[in-house]
């Protein structure tokens, strides 16, 4: 499915997703979130430096960071 979506303005948000383990609604949203040039911070019940990791790997460099 084609991404029809597209980000305007969100260079220099700085946004919270909850859930975002791998394969999950929320690791898209932030990847795609990191994509548009949001600073994107995550939260992962497991492994949350992997998902960081991850993230910004997916996001191509976004700005991705884990608590």
């Amino acid at each position: 499915m084609k991404n029809r979506a597209s980000a305007t303005g969100l260079s220099g948000k700085h946004i919270l997703v909850t859930g975002a383990s791998e394969q999950s609604i929320g690791f898209a949203t932030a990847c795609l979130l990191a994509q548009w040039g949001a600073s994107v911070s995550v939260t992962t019940r497991q492994n949350t430096q992997r998902i960081v990791q991850a993230l910004r790997a997916a996001s191509h460099g976004g700005a991705v960071d884990g608590r």
